[in-house]
């Protein structure tokens, strides 16, 4: 896909809609998800299950 680019990468989270870079060289993620949505998904499913944070 973009590995090695030599520019930021543009990608947009699937979840907030947000704008989102991968810096120069990097994949963007797989899911295209952002790590504050990825946070608070996980914080949820972590609720979910009775987990205590």
């Amino acid at each position: 896909m973009s590995y090695g680019s030599l520019t930021d990468v543009q990608w947009i989270c699937q979840v907030c809609d947000g704008a989102e870079s991968s810096a120069p060289g990097s994949e963007p993620p797989s899911p295209p998800v952002c790590h504050t949505c990825a946070r608070l998904c996980l914080n949820d499913a972590l609720r979910v299950l009775g987990v205590a944070l």
